[in-house]
């Protein structure tokens, strides 16, 4: 279940919500990291995931179109993963979304693995008759 959420467009707001670093490169992995950090501390939650990058179509900041960063953040620890992506800037964000949600589903069954399908037998039970 997600509970919350925030959208932090301007570095400012990064920076005094989230606690970005000032300075820091906004479409880097320590942003995309420090962004994940920051919700999860905000949200107390058990996981956050983050997106920060350059949708185009045009360069930003010396980053081509498409680069893109995911952060993520746990009680256990924090990454990132690094998309180089193509196509408008609609299809790099459809894009974004779908990898957060992907890394978000990775981490969540990381943090409480899902049990048994319905109908179908779980190896451990299987093995104890």
């Amino acid at each position: 279940m997600v509970r919350r959420g925030i959208v932090a467009y301007f570095t400012d707001v990064k920076e005094r919500v989230l606690g970005l670093t000032p300075g820091t490169d906004p479409c880097s992995s320590a942003c995309a990291e420090q962004l994940a950090t920051g919700a999860l501390r905000l949200f107390d939650g058990d996981i956050a995931v983050s997106t920060t990058g350059v949708g185009g179509p045009d360069p930003q900041g010396g980053h081509e179109p498409g680069t893109v960063y995911l952060g993520w953040a746990t009680a256990e620890g924090v990454g990132h993963r690094r998309l180089a992506l193509t196509g408008a800037p609609d299809d790099v964000l459809d894009t974004s979304v779908e990898a957060a949600v992907r890394l978000l589903a990775f981490h969540a069954e990381a943090l409480r693995p899902a049990g048994p399908r319905r109908g179908g037998s779980h190896p451990e039970q299987t093995a104890a008759q």
